[in-house]
């Protein structure tokens, strides 16, 4: 699991809020949003000629199971 926010990293919550960085996590630590982009952009490139050759045989096995 990848979990992605604006900014990478993480940060600790400190005693005055207003010190917060918007877009950075308080929690785990996280990709950034340039990260998240080139790996949903490697993925399009690696699937887009693979999932269209699998919906016919998705339609077929959902059609079987409607019936």
């Amino acid at each position: 699991m990848l979990e992605s926010n604006l900014m990478a990293g993480n940060q600790p919550i400190p005693a005055d809020l207003s010190q917060l960085k918007y877009g950075q996590s308080v929690t785990d630590g996280c990709i950034g949003w340039d990260t998240t982009e080139a790996i949903l952009r490697e993925a399009h490139a690696k699937l887009k000629d693979v999932l269209p050759a699998r919906l016919p045989r998705l339609a077929q096995v959902h059609n079987l199971r409607a019936s």
